[in-house]
Protein backbone atom coordinates (compact mmCIF):
# COMPACT_ATOMS: atom_id res chain seq x y z
CA UNK A 1 0.00 0.00 0.00
CA UNK A 2 1.01 3.92 -0.85
CA UNK A 3 0.91 6.28 1.79
CA UNK A 4 1.26 10.02 0.63
CA UNK A 5 2.07 13.40 2.55
CA UNK A 6 -0.69 15.43 1.77
CA UNK A 7 -0.38 18.21 4.25
CA UNK A 8 2.02 20.88 3.98
CA UNK A 9 4.70 19.55 6.57
CA UNK A 10 6.71 16.53 7.06
CA UNK A 11 5.48 13.59 9.11
CA UNK A 12 4.83 10.21 9.53
CA UNK A 13 1.68 7.95 9.54
CA UNK A 14 0.88 4.41 10.67
CA UNK A 15 -0.93 1.95 8.25
CA UNK A 16 -3.17 0.16 10.83
CA UNK A 17 -4.92 -3.18 9.19
CA UNK A 18 -7.96 -4.28 10.75
CA UNK A 19 -10.01 -7.81 9.58
CA UNK A 20 -13.88 -8.71 10.38
CA UNK A 21 -14.32 -12.39 10.78
CA UNK A 22 -17.63 -13.80 9.85
CA UNK A 23 -20.75 -13.80 12.57
CA UNK A 24 -23.25 -16.42 11.61
CA UNK A 25 -25.25 -19.08 13.22
CA UNK A 26 -22.52 -21.36 14.20
CA UNK A 27 -20.97 -18.86 16.51
CA UNK A 28 -24.26 -17.11 17.75
CA UNK A 29 -25.44 -21.23 18.43
CA UNK A 30 -21.92 -21.97 20.03
CA UNK A 31 -21.21 -18.59 22.02
CA UNK A 32 -18.22 -18.20 19.72
CA UNK A 33 -18.22 -14.02 20.24
CA UNK A 34 -16.37 -11.52 17.56
CA UNK A 35 -15.31 -8.00 17.45
CA UNK A 36 -16.86 -5.99 14.90
CA UNK A 37 -13.18 -5.17 13.53
CA UNK A 38 -9.76 -6.57 15.20
CA UNK A 39 -6.10 -5.17 15.00
CA UNK A 40 -3.74 -7.53 12.69
CA UNK A 41 -1.20 -5.78 11.44
CA UNK A 42 0.57 -2.50 11.70
CA UNK A 43 3.95 -0.53 10.36
CA UNK A 44 4.81 2.71 10.36
CA UNK A 45 6.01 5.03 7.46
CA UNK A 46 9.88 6.70 7.62
CA UNK A 47 9.49 10.86 7.57
CA UNK A 48 7.66 11.89 4.31
CA UNK A 49 8.26 15.59 3.46
CA UNK A 50 4.77 17.26 2.19
CA UNK A 51 3.87 15.39 -1.17
CA UNK A 52 6.11 12.27 -1.23
CA UNK A 53 4.55 8.76 -1.18
CA UNK A 54 5.96 5.34 0.61
CA UNK A 55 5.01 1.86 -0.37
CA UNK A 56 4.58 -0.08 2.87
CA UNK A 57 3.88 -3.84 3.26
CA UNK A 58 2.30 -5.15 6.56
CA UNK A 59 2.23 -8.71 7.05
CA UNK A 60 -0.68 -10.55 8.83
CA UNK A 61 -0.85 -13.68 10.47
CA UNK A 62 -3.79 -16.04 9.40
CA UNK A 63 -4.39 -17.17 12.47
CA UNK A 64 -5.41 -13.81 14.47
CA UNK A 65 -8.22 -14.40 12.02
CA UNK A 66 -9.18 -17.52 13.83
CA UNK A 67 -11.87 -17.80 17.07
CA UNK A 68 -11.77 -19.88 19.48
CA UNK A 69 -14.97 -22.12 20.18
CA UNK A 70 -15.10 -23.16 23.66
CA UNK A 71 -18.35 -24.86 24.11
CA UNK A 72 -18.13 -27.28 20.57
CA UNK A 73 -14.83 -27.24 18.85
CA UNK A 74 -13.11 -27.10 22.17
CA UNK A 75 -10.58 -25.19 20.19
CA UNK A 76 -9.76 -22.99 17.41
CA UNK A 77 -12.13 -22.54 14.33
CA UNK A 78 -11.93 -20.45 11.31
CA UNK A 79 -15.33 -19.31 10.53
CA UNK A 80 -17.74 -19.89 7.16
CA UNK A 81 -18.78 -16.43 5.03
CA UNK A 82 -17.09 -13.63 4.29
CA UNK A 83 -13.95 -11.99 5.57
CA UNK A 84 -12.72 -8.49 5.06
CA UNK A 85 -9.06 -6.99 5.54
CA UNK A 86 -9.02 -3.23 5.82
CA UNK A 87 -6.73 0.02 6.00
CA UNK A 88 -7.71 2.23 8.61
CA UNK A 89 -6.42 5.14 10.75
CA UNK A 90 -7.93 3.77 13.59
CA UNK A 91 -10.66 0.87 14.23
CA UNK A 92 -13.72 3.24 13.62
CA UNK A 93 -12.31 4.12 10.42
CA UNK A 94 -11.50 0.97 9.45
CA UNK A 95 -15.29 -0.22 10.04
CA UNK A 96 -16.34 2.22 8.27
CA UNK A 97 -14.23 1.06 5.18
CA UNK A 98 -15.32 -1.91 5.77
CA UNK A 99 -19.14 -1.61 5.78
CA UNK A 100 -18.73 0.94 2.77
CA UNK A 101 -17.19 -2.35 0.83
CA UNK A 102 -20.93 -3.72 1.66
CA UNK A 103 -22.95 -0.98 0.43
CA UNK A 104 -24.13 0.58 3.50
CA UNK A 105 -24.40 4.38 3.80
CA UNK A 106 -24.76 6.88 6.85
CA UNK A 107 -21.59 6.09 8.56
CA UNK A 108 -20.35 8.41 11.40
CA UNK A 109 -16.41 9.48 11.80
CA UNK A 110 -15.07 8.99 15.04
CA UNK A 111 -15.19 12.87 15.86
CA UNK A 112 -18.88 12.59 15.13
CA UNK A 113 -19.04 13.61 11.64
CA UNK A 114 -21.17 12.07 8.55
CA UNK A 115 -18.92 9.45 6.25
CA UNK A 116 -19.22 7.66 3.40
CA UNK A 117 -15.79 5.06 4.43
CA UNK A 118 -14.01 4.11 0.98
CA UNK A 119 -14.01 0.72 -0.33
CA UNK A 120 -11.16 0.78 -2.09
CA UNK A 121 -9.16 0.25 1.37
CA UNK A 122 -11.06 -3.05 1.96
CA UNK A 123 -10.05 -6.96 0.23
CA UNK A 124 -12.20 -9.46 1.05
CA UNK A 125 -12.91 -13.02 0.38
CA UNK A 126 -15.40 -16.01 1.44
CA UNK A 127 -15.16 -19.87 2.53
CA UNK A 128 -17.88 -22.18 2.79
CA UNK A 129 -17.18 -24.16 5.66
CA UNK A 130 -15.96 -23.97 9.33
CA UNK A 131 -12.63 -25.20 9.19
CA UNK A 132 -12.13 -26.72 13.06
CA UNK A 133 -9.18 -28.78 12.57
CA UNK A 134 -6.61 -26.36 10.52
CA UNK A 135 -5.37 -24.74 14.59
CA UNK A 136 -6.58 -27.68 16.46
CA UNK A 137 -2.97 -28.69 17.00
CA UNK A 138 -0.27 -26.14 18.54
CA UNK A 139 1.71 -24.02 15.62
CA UNK A 140 4.28 -24.24 18.32
CA UNK A 141 4.94 -27.48 19.80
CA UNK A 142 4.27 -30.84 17.26
CA UNK A 143 1.43 -33.45 18.09
CA UNK A 144 0.33 -30.87 21.03
CA UNK A 145 -3.29 -30.60 20.63
CA UNK A 146 -5.30 -26.58 21.63
CA UNK A 147 -8.11 -27.32 24.00
CA UNK A 148 -9.99 -26.03 26.84
CA UNK A 149 -7.87 -25.74 30.05
CA UNK A 150 -9.70 -22.83 31.74
CA UNK A 151 -13.36 -24.35 32.24
CA UNK A 152 -12.49 -24.13 35.87
CA UNK A 153 -12.16 -20.24 35.36
CA UNK A 154 -15.33 -20.08 34.44
CA UNK A 155 -18.52 -19.49 37.28
CA UNK A 156 -20.80 -21.37 35.12
CA UNK A 157 -18.68 -24.73 35.55
CA UNK A 158 -18.44 -24.01 39.33
CA UNK A 159 -21.80 -25.05 40.60
CA UNK A 160 -22.16 -21.63 42.56
CA UNK A 161 -23.92 -19.01 40.98
CA UNK A 162 -24.11 -18.75 37.15
CA UNK A 163 -23.69 -15.58 35.66
CA UNK A 164 -24.55 -14.64 31.37
CA UNK A 165 -21.87 -13.22 29.62
CA UNK A 166 -22.59 -9.91 27.24
CA UNK A 167 -23.48 -11.10 23.21
CA UNK A 168 -23.42 -9.58 20.27
CA UNK A 169 -25.83 -11.92 19.55
CA UNK A 170 -28.65 -10.35 22.01
CA UNK A 171 -27.36 -6.94 23.17
CA UNK A 172 -30.81 -5.97 25.13
CA UNK A 173 -30.84 -9.87 27.04
CA UNK A 174 -27.85 -9.87 27.63
CA UNK A 175 -26.28 -6.70 28.76
CA UNK A 176 -25.24 -6.45 32.29
CA UNK A 177 -27.29 -4.02 34.84
CA UNK A 178 -25.98 -4.62 38.16
CA UNK A 179 -22.98 -6.52 39.77
CA UNK A 180 -22.83 -10.12 40.15
CA UNK A 181 -22.30 -11.93 43.95
CA UNK A 182 -21.30 -14.71 44.10
CA UNK A 183 -21.35 -17.81 46.58
CA UNK A 184 -18.07 -20.04 47.22
CA UNK A 185 -18.96 -23.71 47.55
CA UNK A 186 -16.56 -25.68 49.40
CA UNK A 187 -15.12 -27.15 46.72
CA UNK A 188 -14.31 -23.55 45.69
CA UNK A 189 -12.85 -22.78 49.05
CA UNK A 190 -10.74 -25.30 49.02
CA UNK A 191 -9.04 -24.39 45.97
CA UNK A 192 -8.93 -21.09 47.39
CA UNK A 193 -7.19 -22.13 50.64
CA UNK A 194 -4.12 -22.73 47.86
CA UNK A 195 -3.34 -25.66 49.72
CA UNK A 196 -4.76 -28.70 47.40
CA UNK A 197 -1.32 -30.54 46.64
CA UNK A 198 -1.51 -34.30 47.82
CA UNK A 199 1.21 -36.47 46.95
CA UNK A 200 0.04 -38.57 43.79
CA UNK A 201 -0.17 -42.40 44.14
CA UNK A 202 1.77 -43.41 41.56
CA UNK A 203 5.05 -40.72 42.31
CA UNK A 204 7.95 -42.08 42.05
CA UNK A 205 10.19 -43.02 44.93
CA UNK A 206 13.18 -40.85 46.61
CA UNK A 207 15.47 -43.63 45.81
CA UNK A 208 14.29 -43.89 42.06
CA UNK A 209 16.76 -40.52 41.59
CA UNK A 210 20.65 -40.20 41.90
CA UNK A 211 21.54 -37.23 43.77
CA UNK A 212 24.93 -35.82 44.68
CA UNK A 213 26.83 -38.32 42.05
CA UNK A 214 29.76 -36.36 40.57
CA UNK A 215 29.98 -36.57 36.63
CA UNK A 216 32.05 -33.78 36.36
CA UNK A 217 29.69 -31.53 34.10
CA UNK A 218 29.90 -27.80 35.03
CA UNK A 219 27.37 -24.90 34.59
CA UNK A 220 28.72 -23.63 31.63
CA UNK A 221 29.52 -27.33 29.90
CA UNK A 222 25.67 -26.95 29.43
CA UNK A 223 25.44 -23.76 27.28
CA UNK A 224 24.61 -25.69 24.12
CA UNK A 225 22.68 -29.12 25.29
CA UNK A 226 19.33 -28.96 23.63
CA UNK A 227 16.86 -28.92 26.49
CA UNK A 228 15.06 -32.21 25.27
CA UNK A 229 18.49 -34.18 25.62
CA UNK A 230 17.34 -35.74 28.64
CA UNK A 231 20.34 -38.29 29.25
CA UNK A 232 22.64 -35.17 29.40
CA UNK A 233 20.75 -33.23 31.69
CA UNK A 234 19.66 -36.05 33.75
CA UNK A 235 23.51 -36.84 34.40
CA UNK A 236 23.71 -33.02 34.90
CA UNK A 237 21.15 -33.08 37.58
CA UNK A 238 21.90 -35.87 39.26
CA UNK A 239 25.04 -34.23 40.33
CA UNK A 240 22.98 -31.58 42.55
CA UNK A 241 21.70 -32.53 46.33
CA UNK A 242 18.68 -31.94 47.07
CA UNK A 243 19.51 -29.06 49.34
CA UNK A 244 21.76 -27.43 46.14
CA UNK A 245 18.36 -27.72 44.41
CA UNK A 246 16.48 -26.29 46.85
CA UNK A 247 18.83 -23.45 47.27
CA UNK A 248 18.02 -21.29 44.03
CA UNK A 249 14.36 -21.40 45.23
CA UNK A 250 14.24 -18.27 47.36
CA UNK A 251 14.92 -15.12 45.73
CA UNK A 252 15.57 -11.76 47.24
CA UNK A 253 16.89 -9.83 43.63
CA UNK A 254 19.07 -13.03 42.97
CA UNK A 255 19.78 -16.63 43.49
CA UNK A 256 23.02 -17.81 45.47
CA UNK A 257 25.49 -19.95 43.63
CA UNK A 258 25.77 -23.31 43.67
CA UNK A 259 29.92 -24.30 44.12
CA UNK A 260 29.93 -27.77 42.99
CA UNK A 261 28.69 -27.21 39.39
CA UNK A 262 30.24 -23.54 38.99
CA UNK A 263 27.01 -21.80 38.77
CA UNK A 264 27.72 -17.90 39.81
CA UNK A 265 25.34 -16.19 41.69
CA UNK A 266 23.00 -14.64 39.59
CA UNK A 267 21.62 -11.22 40.20
CA UNK A 268 17.71 -9.92 39.00
CA UNK A 269 16.28 -6.65 38.40
CA UNK A 270 12.60 -4.64 38.60
CA UNK A 271 11.76 -3.20 35.38
CA UNK A 272 8.56 -0.67 34.91
CA UNK A 273 9.72 2.37 33.35
CA UNK A 274 13.23 2.26 35.21
CA UNK A 275 15.81 -0.90 35.75
CA UNK A 276 16.07 -1.62 39.41
CA UNK A 277 19.01 -3.64 41.54
CA UNK A 278 19.34 -3.52 44.93
CA UNK A 279 23.60 -3.72 44.78
CA UNK A 280 23.98 -1.74 42.41
CA UNK A 281 22.05 0.93 43.71
CA UNK A 282 24.05 0.80 46.66
CA UNK A 283 26.78 2.48 45.13
CA UNK A 284 24.42 5.44 44.11
CA UNK A 285 23.76 4.23 40.75
CA UNK A 286 20.27 3.71 38.84
CA UNK A 287 19.05 2.79 35.41
CA UNK A 288 17.13 5.61 33.07
CA UNK A 289 13.72 6.52 33.47
CA UNK A 290 12.01 5.72 30.12
CA UNK A 291 8.88 6.78 28.83
CA UNK A 292 6.10 3.95 30.08
CA UNK A 293 4.86 1.40 28.26
CA UNK A 294 1.55 2.71 27.07
CA UNK A 295 3.76 4.93 25.61
CA UNK A 296 6.21 3.19 23.62
CA UNK A 297 3.34 0.89 22.62
CA UNK A 298 1.66 4.27 21.15
CA UNK A 299 4.80 4.94 18.97
CA UNK A 300 3.11 2.05 16.70
CA UNK A 301 6.81 1.73 15.61
CA UNK A 302 8.40 -1.62 15.53
CA UNK A 303 12.11 0.07 14.30
CA UNK A 304 11.45 2.78 17.95
CA UNK A 305 10.60 -0.60 20.06
CA UNK A 306 13.51 -2.41 18.18
CA UNK A 307 15.94 -0.18 19.63
CA UNK A 308 14.66 0.79 22.90
CA UNK A 309 14.49 -3.15 23.74
CA UNK A 310 18.49 -3.55 22.25
CA UNK A 311 18.77 -0.08 24.81
CA UNK A 312 17.57 -2.28 27.65
CA UNK A 313 19.20 -5.53 27.07
CA UNK A 314 22.51 -2.98 26.96
CA UNK A 315 21.26 -1.65 30.19
CA UNK A 316 20.84 -4.85 32.00
CA UNK A 317 23.92 -5.92 30.54
CA UNK A 318 26.04 -2.94 32.23
CA UNK A 319 24.00 -2.98 35.81
CA UNK A 320 25.14 -7.02 36.29
CA UNK A 321 21.41 -8.27 35.72
CA UNK A 322 20.54 -12.14 34.08
CA UNK A 323 17.03 -11.31 34.84
CA UNK A 324 14.56 -8.11 34.77
CA UNK A 325 11.38 -8.47 36.18
CA UNK A 326 9.58 -6.47 33.22
CA UNK A 327 6.56 -4.67 32.51
CA UNK A 328 4.76 -5.70 29.88
CA UNK A 329 1.85 -7.25 28.12
CA UNK A 330 -1.39 -7.97 31.03
CA UNK A 331 -3.76 -5.93 28.96
CA UNK A 332 -5.77 -3.36 30.38
CA UNK A 333 -8.94 -4.73 31.07
CA UNK A 334 -10.35 -1.83 33.13
CA UNK A 335 -9.40 1.99 33.45
CA UNK A 336 -9.12 1.23 37.33
CA UNK A 337 -5.55 -0.96 37.01
CA UNK A 338 -3.15 0.40 38.90
CA UNK A 339 -0.60 -0.95 36.89
CA UNK A 340 -1.81 0.05 33.87
CA UNK A 341 1.33 2.26 33.07
CA UNK A 342 3.42 -1.16 33.05
CA UNK A 343 1.12 -2.83 30.24
CA UNK A 344 1.13 -2.02 26.67
CA UNK A 345 -2.72 -1.84 25.78
CA UNK A 346 -5.49 -3.25 26.11
CA UNK A 347 -5.70 -5.29 22.91
CA UNK A 348 -4.11 -8.60 23.08
CA UNK A 349 -2.66 -8.94 19.49
CA UNK A 350 -1.50 -5.23 19.67
CA UNK A 351 0.42 -6.90 22.64
CA UNK A 352 1.40 -9.88 20.55
CA UNK A 353 2.73 -8.10 18.05
CA UNK A 354 5.11 -5.92 20.37
CA UNK A 355 5.78 -8.78 23.01
CA UNK A 356 7.73 -11.17 20.08
CA UNK A 357 10.11 -7.69 18.97
CA UNK A 358 10.43 -6.66 22.68
CA UNK A 359 11.47 -10.42 23.95
CA UNK A 360 13.36 -11.07 21.16
CA UNK A 361 15.68 -7.93 20.42
CA UNK A 362 15.91 -7.17 24.35
CA UNK A 363 17.62 -11.04 25.22
CA UNK A 364 20.02 -11.19 22.63
CA UNK A 365 22.40 -9.10 24.56
CA UNK A 366 22.10 -11.76 27.32
CA UNK A 367 19.53 -11.13 30.01
CA UNK A 368 16.49 -13.10 30.95
CA UNK A 369 13.03 -11.11 29.98
CA UNK A 370 10.71 -11.39 32.77
CA UNK A 371 7.23 -10.62 31.87
CA UNK A 372 4.37 -9.76 34.06
CA UNK A 373 2.06 -10.53 35.62
CA UNK A 374 0.69 -14.17 33.91
CA UNK A 375 -2.33 -13.73 33.42
CA UNK A 376 -6.02 -11.92 34.19
CA UNK A 377 -3.98 -9.50 36.54
CA UNK A 378 -6.83 -6.89 36.16
CA UNK A 379 -6.11 -4.31 39.26
CA UNK A 380 -4.34 -3.00 41.44
CA UNK A 381 -5.76 -1.77 44.13
CA UNK A 382 -6.62 -4.99 46.40
CA UNK A 383 -4.86 -7.26 44.29
CA UNK A 384 -4.48 -9.38 47.35
CA UNK A 385 -6.16 -12.66 46.87
CA UNK A 386 -8.17 -11.05 44.24
CA UNK A 387 -10.30 -13.77 42.08
CA UNK A 388 -11.15 -13.16 38.21
CA UNK A 389 -13.25 -15.03 36.32
CA UNK A 390 -13.67 -15.48 32.59
CA UNK A 391 -14.75 -17.80 29.85
CA UNK A 392 -12.13 -19.71 27.61
CA UNK A 393 -12.52 -17.56 24.31
CA UNK A 394 -11.83 -14.52 26.41
CA UNK A 395 -8.89 -16.11 27.63
CA UNK A 396 -7.07 -17.60 24.86
CA UNK A 397 -7.74 -14.62 22.38
CA UNK A 398 -7.20 -11.51 24.73
CA UNK A 399 -5.48 -12.15 27.53
CA UNK A 400 -3.64 -15.26 26.70
CA UNK A 401 -2.56 -14.12 23.26
CA UNK A 402 -1.03 -10.82 24.68
CA UNK A 403 1.85 -12.78 25.82
CA UNK A 404 1.71 -15.33 23.63
CA UNK A 405 3.65 -13.36 20.72
CA UNK A 406 6.71 -12.90 23.22
CA UNK A 407 6.48 -16.85 24.68
CA UNK A 408 6.13 -18.78 21.52
CA UNK A 409 7.79 -16.52 18.85
CA UNK A 410 10.05 -14.28 20.33
CA UNK A 411 11.58 -16.66 22.15
CA UNK A 412 10.76 -14.79 25.93
CA UNK A 413 12.47 -17.00 28.95
CA UNK A 414 11.32 -15.18 31.95
CA UNK A 415 7.49 -14.97 33.41
CA UNK A 416 6.54 -13.76 36.47
CA UNK A 417 3.08 -14.55 37.64
CA UNK A 418 0.15 -12.74 39.43
CA UNK A 419 -1.28 -12.00 42.39
CA UNK A 420 -4.43 -13.09 41.40
CA UNK A 421 -6.34 -16.47 41.11
CA UNK A 422 -7.48 -17.41 37.59
CA UNK A 423 -10.87 -18.43 38.80
CA UNK A 424 -10.13 -20.06 42.06
CA UNK A 425 -6.33 -21.02 41.39
CA UNK A 426 -4.10 -18.91 42.69
CA UNK A 427 -1.58 -17.52 39.53
CA UNK A 428 1.21 -19.36 40.82
CA UNK A 429 -0.79 -22.74 41.38
CA UNK A 430 -2.00 -22.76 37.77
CA UNK A 431 -1.02 -26.14 36.15
CA UNK A 432 -3.25 -24.76 33.18
CA UNK A 433 -1.22 -21.59 32.31
CA UNK A 434 2.46 -22.72 33.38
CA UNK A 435 2.51 -26.10 32.24
CA UNK A 436 -0.43 -27.19 29.80
CA UNK A 437 -0.23 -23.94 27.55
CA UNK A 438 2.94 -22.21 28.20
CA UNK A 439 5.18 -25.19 28.25
CA UNK A 440 2.97 -27.71 26.89
CA UNK A 441 1.10 -25.41 24.02
CA UNK A 442 3.85 -22.92 23.45
CA UNK A 443 6.79 -24.76 23.90
CA UNK A 444 7.90 -22.46 26.90
CA UNK A 445 11.98 -23.82 28.02
CA UNK A 446 12.85 -20.90 30.70
CA UNK A 447 11.70 -20.17 34.08
CA UNK A 448 8.81 -19.01 35.80
CA UNK A 449 8.74 -17.46 39.60
CA UNK A 450 5.87 -15.91 41.73
CA UNK A 451 5.42 -12.84 42.12
CA UNK A 452 6.34 -11.15 45.70
CA UNK A 453 5.06 -13.40 48.35
CA UNK A 454 6.33 -11.51 51.96
CA UNK A 455 3.33 -12.49 53.88
CA UNK A 456 0.70 -13.95 51.74
CA UNK A 457 -0.70 -17.25 52.87
CA UNK A 458 -2.01 -18.10 49.74
CA UNK A 459 1.17 -17.68 48.07
CA UNK A 460 3.22 -19.55 49.90
CA UNK A 461 1.79 -23.42 49.53
CA UNK A 462 5.28 -24.31 48.17
CA UNK A 463 4.52 -27.99 47.92
CA UNK A 464 1.11 -26.68 45.34
CA UNK A 465 3.37 -23.85 43.57
CA UNK A 466 6.02 -26.33 42.74
CA UNK A 467 4.01 -29.51 41.57
CA UNK A 468 1.97 -26.88 39.76
CA UNK A 469 4.50 -25.09 37.38
CA UNK A 470 6.68 -22.45 39.40
CA UNK A 471 10.23 -22.22 39.21
CA UNK A 472 10.94 -20.34 42.14
CA UNK A 473 9.30 -17.69 44.38
CA UNK A 474 10.43 -13.62 44.12
CA UNK A 475 10.76 -12.16 47.15
CA UNK A 476 10.75 -15.53 49.10
CA UNK A 477 11.33 -13.94 53.32
CA UNK A 478 8.69 -16.01 55.16
CA UNK A 479 8.19 -14.81 58.08
CA UNK A 480 8.88 -10.57 57.47
CA UNK A 481 5.53 -9.64 55.85
CA UNK A 482 2.16 -8.72 57.64
CA UNK A 483 -0.15 -11.63 58.84
CA UNK A 484 2.98 -13.79 59.23
CA UNK A 485 4.16 -15.83 62.07
CA UNK A 486 7.90 -15.48 62.00
CA UNK A 487 8.01 -18.26 64.71
CA UNK A 488 6.66 -20.91 62.42
CA UNK A 489 7.22 -19.41 58.71
CA UNK A 490 9.72 -21.44 56.73
CA UNK A 491 11.70 -20.55 53.58
CA UNK A 492 10.46 -22.44 50.41
CA UNK A 493 14.07 -24.24 50.41
CA UNK A 494 13.42 -25.65 53.71
CA UNK A 495 9.65 -26.62 53.30
CA UNK A 496 10.29 -28.64 49.73
CA UNK A 497 13.31 -30.54 51.33
CA UNK A 498 11.62 -31.51 54.06
CA UNK A 499 8.98 -32.65 52.26
CA UNK A 500 11.23 -34.87 49.88
CA UNK A 501 13.10 -35.73 52.90
CA UNK A 502 9.95 -37.36 54.24
CA UNK A 503 9.64 -39.28 51.07
CA UNK A 504 8.08 -37.19 48.36
CA UNK A 505 9.66 -38.05 44.92
CA UNK A 506 6.94 -36.79 43.08
CA UNK A 507 8.19 -32.87 44.25
CA UNK A 508 11.24 -34.03 44.04
CA UNK A 509 10.90 -34.45 40.57
CA UNK A 510 9.50 -31.21 40.00
CA UNK A 511 12.52 -29.78 41.99
CA UNK A 512 14.83 -31.19 39.21
CA UNK A 513 12.43 -29.91 36.67
CA UNK A 514 12.57 -26.53 38.11
CA UNK A 515 16.09 -26.41 38.61
CA UNK A 516 16.87 -27.58 34.84
CA UNK A 517 14.77 -24.61 34.01
CA UNK A 518 16.68 -21.98 35.62
CA UNK A 519 20.24 -23.57 34.74
CA UNK A 520 18.71 -23.97 31.45
CA UNK A 521 17.69 -19.51 31.17
CA UNK A 522 20.88 -18.87 33.23
CA UNK A 523 23.33 -20.68 31.02
CA UNK A 524 22.09 -19.02 28.14
CA UNK A 525 22.85 -15.18 29.96
CA UNK A 526 25.46 -13.53 30.48
CA UNK A 527 26.15 -15.17 33.75
CA UNK A 528 28.30 -17.58 31.57
CA UNK A 529 30.60 -14.58 30.40
CA UNK A 530 34.14 -15.49 31.72
CA UNK A 531 33.72 -18.70 32.78
CA UNK A 532 35.24 -22.51 31.31
CA UNK A 533 35.72 -25.56 32.56
CA UNK A 534 38.52 -24.74 34.58
CA UNK A 535 36.70 -22.11 36.45
CA UNK A 536 36.01 -22.08 40.22
CA UNK A 537 33.43 -19.88 42.32
CA UNK A 538 35.59 -18.22 45.45
CA UNK A 539 33.75 -15.91 47.93
CA UNK A 540 34.63 -12.66 48.38
CA UNK A 541 32.82 -9.55 49.93
CA UNK A 542 32.95 -5.99 48.22
CA UNK A 543 34.39 -3.16 50.44
CA UNK A 544 30.94 -1.62 51.45
CA UNK A 545 29.80 -5.65 52.58
CA UNK A 546 33.33 -5.49 54.79
CA UNK A 547 32.16 -2.04 55.83
CA UNK A 548 28.49 -2.80 57.05
CA UNK A 549 29.41 -6.22 58.73
CA UNK A 550 32.08 -4.14 60.86
CA UNK A 551 29.18 -1.89 61.86
CA UNK A 552 27.48 -4.63 62.89
CA UNK A 553 30.30 -6.01 64.86
CA UNK A 554 30.66 -2.82 66.39
CA UNK A 555 27.65 -1.61 67.26
CA UNK A 556 26.79 -5.00 68.72
CA UNK A 557 29.63 -5.30 71.25
CA UNK A 558 28.91 -1.00 71.93
CA UNK A 559 25.57 -2.14 73.07
CA UNK A 560 26.72 -5.17 75.08
CA UNK A 561 28.76 -3.00 76.59
CA UNK A 562 25.99 -0.10 77.36
CA UNK A 563 23.98 -3.12 78.20
CA UNK A 564 26.80 -4.50 80.89
CA UNK A 565 27.35 -0.92 82.45
CA UNK A 566 23.02 -0.73 82.32
CA UNK A 567 22.88 -4.02 84.63
CA UNK A 568 26.30 -3.00 87.03
CA UNK A 569 24.18 0.40 87.66
CA UNK A 570 21.27 -1.18 88.30
CA UNK A 571 22.56 -4.36 90.66
CA UNK A 572 24.50 -1.48 92.40
CA UNK A 573 21.80 0.77 92.41
CA UNK A 574 19.74 -2.04 93.96
CA UNK A 575 22.18 -3.22 96.70
CA UNK A 576 22.66 0.46 97.92
CA UNK A 577 19.00 0.88 97.93
CA UNK A 578 18.67 -2.50 100.15
CA UNK A 579 21.35 -1.37 102.06
CA UNK A 580 19.71 2.25 103.38
CA UNK A 581 16.06 0.23 103.73
CA UNK A 582 18.33 -2.58 106.14
CA UNK A 583 19.26 0.47 108.39
CA UNK A 584 16.33 2.39 108.13
CA UNK A 585 14.59 -0.98 109.53
CA UNK A 586 17.21 -1.38 112.19
CA UNK A 587 16.41 2.51 113.42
Amino acid sequence: MTVTNTGNVAGRSVVEVYAQTPYGDYEKQNKVEKSAVVLVGFAKTSELEPGASETVSVEVEQYLLASYDYTKAKGYIRSAGTYYLAIGDDAHDALNNILAAKGARGMVAVDGSSTSGDASKVYSWSTSDVDTSRYAMSRYVDSQQVTNCFDDADLNNLGTDTITYLSRSDWDATFPTEPVAVRATPDMMEVLDGNFYEMPDDAPSVSDFTQGEDSGITFVAMRDVDYNDEETWNAFLNQLTVEEMASILPDQNGSVAIDSITMPASYRGDDMDQLQQVVFKLNGESGFNWPCAIVEASTWDIDHITKRSNLTGNESIFMGLTEIWSGGPNIHRTPFNGRASAYYSEDGNLDYLIGEVVSRECQKYGVILGYKHMVLNDQEANRESAATFANEQAIREEHLRAFEGAYAKGGCMGCMTAFNRIGVTYAGSCSATMQDVMRGEWGFKGVICSDACVGSDYKTHYATNLANGLDYWCWDMAGFGPGSDSSTAKLSNTVIAEDIENGDGYLLKALRDATKHTVYAQVRTSNINGLDDSSQIVHTNAWWENAITGTQIASGVLTAGLLGVYIYDTVKAHKAQDGEDKKGAEA
